[in-house]
């Protein structure tokens, strides 16, 4: 049985609002019915023609008081929203559906205009338990990425992974694109303290270089690069010499930028706990 022969269409209601109008109402009823199957949701862009107008009448007619209750009925057995919060919610995510169903993915950057704005609101609203089940249940069914931020670093460090299989260390240049960005930013988040304790001992243990301007520059005066297979021992002890070395003479201009590299590229491959014990032991001695 058709959805429009449950709603029990009497000779009444037939009467009351004419019998042309009841068969012209009847079948735009029924092909929003069959937009509902194709699409799960009752959003009709008014673009989409004589549906999209007669659905957004039918709104008009609501709001009004205007519209026949049986029609009210019909309607919201389809889910049929009045609300215009609403309408533009359906409206979006109609978009964001279309396009995962077209690209294969439903992911996209805070970046990319209204509707990248929309799914950043999205998680925003997930993560303050503002997001209703019906409708984190409806992003889930076309693949919606909740972490975002957390699956495009995994996405950059398997990019970086690779410039390494290729190139042999980590030390991607600024203008190498996306990935030169990324590992840039790495070190800055590390260098204000906002690198996650995670994040940075999987970039170390892949032998990231924290300090590339120290490399440039030993390339520079040796032509040689140290490894980062020192223990931490082996790092303190090397920051304890080339201390003292330094103290002997007053350095030269190249002495005394190899020194500082070296102590600074030492220092960034000491765990976190490690460097913070000899930073404290330095201040008790002073």
């Amino acid at each position: 049985m058709s959805a429009s022969a449950q709603l029990g269409w009497g000779q009444a209601g037939a009467a009351a609002v004419g019998d042309e109008g009841e068969r012209r109402w009847k079948m735009r009823f029924e092909e929003l019915v069959a937009f509902h199957q194709a699409h799960r949701h009752c959003i009709v862009p008014k673009a989409h023609g004589v549906l999209g107008r007669w659905v957004a009448r039918q709104r008009e007619l609501y709001r009004q008081g205007k519209l026949a209750l049986v029609r009210v009925d019909a309607l919201e057995s389809l889910g049929f929203s009045w609300s215009s919060n609403d309408t533009a919610w359906m409206h979006k995510y109609a978009q964001l559906k279309t396009l995962a169903e077209t690209s294969g993915s439903s992911v996209m950057r805070s970046t990319d205009g209204d509707l990248g704005s929309w799914v950043a609101k999205q998680r925003q609203l997930r993560r303050r338990g503002m997001l209703s089940e019906s409708r984190r249940a409806m992003l889930d069914e076309i693949g919606f990425v909740w972490e975002f931020a957390e699956m495009e670093w995994d996405q950059k460090l398997a990019q970086l992974r690779a410039w390494v299989k290729q190139t042999g260390h980590t030390r991607v240049p600024f203008s190498q694109g996306e990935l030169g960005r990324w590992v840039n930013t790495q070190r800055q988040m590390y260098r204000r303290g906002k690198l996650a304790h995670e994040r940075y001992h999987i970039l170390s243990e892949m032998g990231f270089d924290w300090n590339p301007k120290c490399f440039n520059s030993r390339q520079r005066l040796h032509g040689t690069s140290t490894t980062s297979s020192q223990t931490d021992s082996e790092i303190r002890d090397s920051l304890a010499a080339s201390t003292a070395e330094a103290k002997k003479s007053f350095p030269s201009i190249e002495e005394a930028a190899e020194t500082l590299c070296e102590f600074s590229d030492s220092l960034s491959k000491m765990d976190l706990t490690t460097r913070c014990s000899l930073v404290s032991h330095r201040e008790y001695q002073s």
